[in-house]
């Protein structure tokens, strides 16, 4: 398994918004990928912060997840949301 740990960093008085746009659009999105086992996003509205962690089966979903991202990944830096590291790991202990 592969978890894709994506950190971003958003004003903190744009952060509802951010949740919101993740909930509605992305995450959906990201269910539909080959592969999708569970995602979750946490997040620090104080500071604007968010962490992305999405779990694959393999590294067919991490391709699939890169693809998408490379194509909203424009849109939604113009709207403020900065990304500040990308990571793909393998998973060594999971429940």
């Amino acid at each position: 398994m592969v978890a894709r740990i994506i950190q971003m960093q958003a004003q903190p008085e744009a952060f509802d918004g951010f949740v919101a746009a993740l909930r509605e659009r992305v995450s959906p999105q990201v269910r539909q990928l080959p592969g999708f086992k569970a995602d979750y996003i946490a997040g620090d509205a104080g500071q604007g912060r968010l962490v992305s962690f999405v779990l694959f089966e393999n590294q067919e979903g991490v391709a699939a997840a890169e693809a998408l991202f490379a194509k909203m990944r424009p849109a939604v830096e113009e709207q403020g949301l900065r990304f500040d590291s990308v990571e793909n790991l393998e998973v060594v202990i999971g429940g």
